[in-house]
């Protein structure tokens, strides 16, 4: 775990600084900026879903490819494949591209018919898509080479940074609305550009002679992965995408609404994302090698990491939800239940640590797409039912309890199945540190202040600070982040 330690600190810097300023933007500046004009905050996470979503898509596996066949080959294959994976989702784009602005009228009509509420900036999306796509293939190449860092830092603090930094300047009436849509579709060019650059600089060498590979077996793989990490991505722009299509034009204000509290909930996701993005290949080399102790042993340390950082971090959100409501403009503060249940189901993720790893790097990788379909299915069915006016017309609320939902049976079965193909598991601790979430977060909660937001935050936060921290390390619950206390805190040896 040493090499995880270590990249997950870099990591986790970078993710802190883009959660800052994220925070900032999303819930101090944005709904400041867009009070007026909440649809037009919509229409920008409306672009940003559909683009997301695609690229989860038109990837088809490419990274996973990568990192699954990297450690297999040497020298020339290596470079061969690399460039067969990576040409994949080129070749989609190139396709797509072509279909959309080179098709006849007609399509574009039925576009505007289909998805009224884009405004037409259809342009837009697909460039924004076409980085992303690319972006997100190359990360299987610096995943391999355990140059995980720099994608880190691309895909949170410079991607954040950029935004707030655009949004500013559209609030100080430097850019218009347009404007901001281009630049901010520039920064994701930019990131792109930047990782292409490192990704040659560490070595990554197009190669077009693909004779020696076995593209059969690389097509099927790619195919089966296709729905790996992206379906998180995909479950989390769904609701976006869903409260669009089934409220209309007029559901742009509820995104603005939702992304809000959406982004109060999911800040419990920044351990994961600092420990996965380096966890994962190691899980690939241990399955490979078949190393079943390195395996069972990433499988529970990167679990309990992740949902005691992650807990905490929610437990923290939870006990101040009220005072950081009353810190928002006013139209904004209907999504606390929304948070409640993003939070929960975002530690049903946390939960689940590496196992959607180990299922897609192992000879068992056809049952991802089984899993990860019904999860998308399933997703859908819940939020058109808890979402449409005509059955339980719970709006955003809905979305979010849908995803939560969605999110345990997922990550239950993804438990079970490998506990079922591998005998292993890392529940060992789950309920103990469920157990010390609920004490810190939710009776901090009730606890009656009655002073200013900012004071009431800052005393509710101390007390769950103290109260987890104390538990945590009494009891050992997790043995990596008890020694990190001992050598940099209490200064044992």
């Amino acid at each position: 775990m040493g090499i995880i330690v270590r990249q997950a600190s870099w990591n986790a810097l970078s993710i802190a600084i883009g959660t800052i300023a994220g925070a900032v933007n999303t819930v101090l500046i944005l709904p400041r900026v867009f009070e007026d004009s909440p649809d037009d905050w919509g229409l920008i996470k409306l672009i940003t879903a559909y683009a997301l979503t695609g690229a989860q898509f038109l990837c088809i596996g490419a990274p996973q490819i990568i990192s699954r066949f990297y450690p297999r080959m040497v020298g020339r294959q290596r470079d061969a494949m690399v460039t067969f994976a990576l040409a994949i989702p080129l070749s989609l784009l190139l396709i797509l591209g072509a279909i959309l602005f080179l098709g006849p009228v007609e399509l574009q009509d039925w576009l505007g018919n289909k998805a009224p509420e884009l405004r037409g900036e259809y342009t837009i999306a697909f460039v924004l898509m076409t980085f992303q796509t690319l972006f997100i293939s190359l990360y299987g190449y610096m995943a391999s080479i355990f140059k995980t860092t720099l994608f880190q830092m691309l895909n949170d603090m410079f991607q954040k940074v950029g935004y707030l930094l655009i949004v500013l300047a559209f609030a100080l009436g430097w850019i218009s609305f347009t404007q901001l849509l281009y630049i901010y579709t520039a920064i994701y060019g930019l990131q792109f550009l930047i990782i292409l650059w490192q990704s040659m600089a560490n070595g990554l060498r197009l190669r077009f002679s693909f004779q020696d590979l076995n593209k059969k077996e690389i097509l099927n793989y790619g195919a089966y992965s296709i729905l790996d990490r992206g379906a998180a991505v995909i479950v989390a722009n769904l609701d976006i995408i869903m409260l669009a299509a089934i409220l209309g034009a007029a559901g742009l204000k509820d995104i603005a609404f939702y992304t809000i509290a959406f982004y109060m909930g999911s800040v419990a996701m920044i351990p994961q994302k600092s420990i996965s993005v380096i966890a994962n290949p190691v899980v690939s080399k241990a399955i490979h090698e078949e190393n079943w102790l390195e395996l069972a042993s990433v499988y529970r340390k990167s679990s309990v990491t992740q949902l005691l950082i992650g807990g905490f971090i929610f437990a923290m959100v939870w006990a101040n939800i009220d005072e950081i409501m009353l810190l928002i403009p006013e139209k904004f503060r209907g999504g606390k239940w929304v948070v409640l249940f993003i939070g929960i189901s975002k530690l049903f993720a946390l939960a689940s640590g590496v196992n959607g790893a180990i299922i897609i790097y192992s000879k068992y990788y056809r049952a991802n797409l089984a899993i990860n379909t019904s999860l998308v299915v399933l997703t859908m069915v819940t939020n058109y039912f808890f979402i449409h006016p005509h059955y339980l017309n719970m709006g955003i609320n809905g979305a979010a309890l849908a995803t939560a939902i969605t999110f345990l049976v997922y990550n239950v079965v993804k438990t079970w199945y490998v506990f079922g193909r591998f005998g292993i598991h890392q529940m060992d601790k789950s309920f103990n540190i469920t157990a010390l979430l609920v004490l810190s977060g939710a009776l901090v909660y009730f606890l009656p202040l009655g002073i200013s937001p900012i004071a009431a935050i800052a005393i509710k936060s101390g007390l769950v600070t103290i109260t987890f921290a104390l538990v945590a390390y009494h009891f050992r619950l997790s043995d990596e982040l008890h020694a990190m206390a001992n050598k940099y805190i209490l200064r044992k040896k």
